[in-house]
């Protein structure tokens, strides 16, 4: 084994204990946000799902991986959901204050693995938990999985790329653009980037845990890890993740929390800092702002149409309401006249009856009168 005589980075392998203790008693110095939120990406088969697992056992003192394996990916090679993993803290109902969040890996192929705008997204704060990433198609602002409105809280503050000891010279120009693409876009955002080399047993089947920063070959693969992706070597770290072992060891436990306690320390940075500069940050949160007055203007548009057709529908109603109510005041103004004009008739009927009556009342006194005269005379001269 080809092994440096000193060491090429200074490590305090005795120091475990304090690093566990330092991890387990951190609280973001933010108030905006209850937990750090560091996201793992890179290609399929990284280690990024067993890093998980390592963790959570450093964290729990035991071995541990059923849940992230039931949660995520069971039967799976890769994450296909963006998941977030709370690594449990004494109780059930209790957690430490920093999250990961897993996604699906990314592949040579442009239409496999996850999409790059689909982690620009996920860094935003888009991402809703549970999302299932689709390698045809990039997340919409009309999917359920959209977070329209991210607060500090949701985006991602601290960036770790994963990548394998033994194929990293293996890794495909076209996953590199990827992988050089996203670390652009996490620069834009201010999101300071760590980096995790996995399998460095398999890359040096010889190399001594305790003594991995005395290891040329592993050395050389960290200094080609920086080269491809542009990653300084000092925010670079060497990791055994736990595989076939049963239990914990010492020296595997203090790379990871080596690895773990830079990653707390650079989110730290990020909240004191915010992104290089603070009106980028604000432009944001303005575009997010803008976008969903835009969407309710658009929505309320949308009803003023609506409304718009439905006071059409009911003029129309109206008019012919109105129609209508013409159109039996018509009648009824027919009907009043020949009311009127039979009430006329009956008047003459009426008054044709009186006179007919007077007329019969003189003809009786007549009568009467002429009656008297012709028998009154003769009686008289009788």
């Amino acid at each position: 084994m080809s092994c440096l005589s000193d060491p090429w980075r200074k490590m305090q392998w005795g120091d475990k204990e304090r690093d566990l203790q330092y991890v387990k008693d951190y609280q973001p110095h933010n108030e905006e946000v209850k937990h750090l939120r560091i996201l793992l990406h890179g290609p399929v088969g990284a280690g990024k799902s067993s890093f998980l697992n390592s963790v959570n056992s450093v964290m729990q003192g035991r071995m541990t991986g059923a849940a992230l394996v039931d949660s995520a990916f069971a039967g799976d090679s890769f994450t296909k959901k963006y998941t977030t993993y709370k690594i449990q803290k004494g109780n059930p109902r209790t957690f430490y204050s920093f999250i990961f969040n897993d996604i699906m890996g990314l592949e040579k192929e442009a239409n496999k693995g996850v999409r790059v705008e689909d982690i620009r997204l996920a860094m935003r704060g888009h991402v809703r938990d549970g999302y299932e990433f689709s390698p045809l198609f990039t997340l919409s602002k009309e999917d359920q999985g959209y977070n329209s409105c991210p607060t500090l809280d949701d985006k991602v503050h601290v960036l770790v790329c994963v990548i394998p000891a033994d194929t990293v010279s293996l890794l495909s120009d076209e996953v590199v653009g990827k992988m050089m693409d996203i670390r652009v876009a996490a620069s834009n955002m201010g999101i300071p980037q760590v980096g995790i080399l996995t399998r460095i047993d398999k890359a040096c089947p010889e190399v001594d845990k305790s003594n991995v920063y005395k290891n040329k070959l592993l050395k050389k693969k960290m200094e080609e890890f920086s080269s491809k992706l542009g990653i300084p070597v000092n925010h670079i770290f060497p990791v055994k993740n736990y595989s076939s072992e049963i239990c914990l060891e010492d020296d595997i436990d203090s790379l990871i929390l080596c690895a773990l306690r830079q990653m707390i320390d650079f989110g730290e940075d990020f909240f004191y800092n915010g992104t290089p500069d603070r009106a980028c940050h604000l432009l944001s949160e303005m575009q997010s702002v803008r976008e969903t007055f835009q969407k309710r203007c658009d929505d309320l548009d949308k009803a003023i149409e609506l409304l718009k057709e439905d006071s059409k529908a009911a003029q129309h109603r109206i008019e012919n309401a109105e129609k209508c109510i013409s159109s039996l005041e018509d009648e009824a103004g027919l009907q009043g006249k020949a009311a009127g004009e039979q009430t006329k008739e009956v008047h003459a009927l009426k008054k044709k009856v009186i006179d007919l009556n007077a007329m019969l009342h003189y003809y009786v006194l007549f009568v009467l009168v002429s009656a008297y005269i012709l028998f009154a005379g003769p009686l008289g001269q009788a």
